[in-house]
């Protein structure tokens, strides 16, 4: 007997009002209406006769149509009934062998002083991955250059770097810090007079301009489809954990070790304070387990395992639960807000 099944990598997540299929491989989403989730997940390993025979052949040209988009879509494919043991369900635990995954720096004129090379030492010890440095003054162009120079011979595989746009140097002038730091593979500047990426072939130069004015770590925080990450390590880790904290840390514009820069409680500072003795104590990773699922509105919302979260602007301040306030979707009517 012919079954139509979906291929492992495309999950279904169902919202309020509607649902979507998550083929976190080729890592994007297609809405489908809720009727389809409840056949697709209570009809699972169900033949296409069995299915409409249940819903007394009622909606027989409906669910043919459902199943043509997913065969069509490349969502689903046809198997044997007797091969269905040969195509488990995806493994959806997270598991990472590093204590910190990511971390944010925020610059200041104060922080210029820090020792960068130590820093470098201490996000290895804790095996962290991914560093984002962020300036929101004018920052002299060598001063960056010296602080990506503590970290070349680090275990860091991604860096990326926000900067002010400054009118008195030329896109060409960031390409040494991205030939002498392989690491490096995206610099924005904020405030720009234009929008536009600089990517030229043949180059390492990735240079992104915004017109965006970005102050303060306050800017952060916001929902947005374009920010949405429906791959395998964003759906994977989310189930179980806060897509903005877990394994996270970061150092303020002051110094201060923090789970998130824009957060008003602090662990310590970084200069009489190890990242790794914040990252093991239990009040640090309190938030690391806050998953969608137990957040009030993201609950019900079926973007919750692909957008990020935010626990610092929430829509009541006294309510660690929460929705993000700089949310505008609403999953109860499927709008977003203008």
């Amino acid at each position: 007997m012919d079954i139509v099944k979906l291929f492992a990598c495309c999950v279904p997540v169902k919202g309020h009002t509607r649902s979507i299929i998550c083929d976190i491989q080729r890592m994007k989403y297609h809405f489908i209406p809720n009727t389809l989730y409840e056949i697709l997940i209570n009809h699972e390993n169900k033949s296409l006769a069995y299915i409409k025979e249940y819903y007394g052949n009622e909606h027989d040209e409906t669910i043919e149509q459902y199943f043509t988009f997913l065969l069509e879509s490349e969502y689903a494919f046809v198997c044997q009934e007797k091969d269905i043991a040969r195509f488990p369900k995806l493994n959806l635990s997270w598991q990472s062998p590093s204590l910190i995954t990511n971390c944010i720096i925020d610059l200041s004129e104060e922080q210029l002083k820090l020792d960068f090379s130590d820093i470098s030492k201490q996000l290895d010890e804790v095996g962290c991955n991914a560093l984002q440095i962020r300036c929101y003054q004018d920052i002299k162009l060598e001063n960056i250059a010296e602080i990506l120079k503590a970290f070349s011979r680090s275990r860091l595989k991604h860096i990326d770097v926000l900067l002010k746009f400054n009118p008195s140097y030329t896109t060409q002038d960031y390409e040494p810090l991205f030939v002498n730091n392989p690491r490096l593979f995206f610099l924005t500047l904020h405030s720009a007079n234009e929008n536009i990426i600089f990517d030229p072939q043949g180059t390492t130069l990735c240079v992104h301009l915004t017109t965006k004015k970005i102050t303060s770590a306050a800017d952060c925080g916001c929902i947005n489809p374009s920010y949405f990450s429906p791959n395998i390590a964003t759906f994977t880790e989310a189930q179980n954990h806060n897509s903005c904290l877990n394994r996270k840390i970061s150092i303020d514009s002051s110094g201060n070790i923090k789970n998130c820069p824009s957060m008003n409680k602090n662990y310590g500072s970084i200069r009489n304070t190890t990242l790794k003795s914040i990252a093991e104590s239990k009040s640090f990773k309190e938030l690391w387990n806050l998953n969608k699922d137990k957040i009030s509105v993201c609950r019900d919302c079926e973007f919750r395992y692909i957008c990020t979260d935010c626990r610092v602007f929430k829509t009541d301040d006294t309510d660690i639960y929460s929705k993000p306030a700089k949310c505008s979707y609403d999953p109860y009517t499927a709008t977003w807000a203008e």
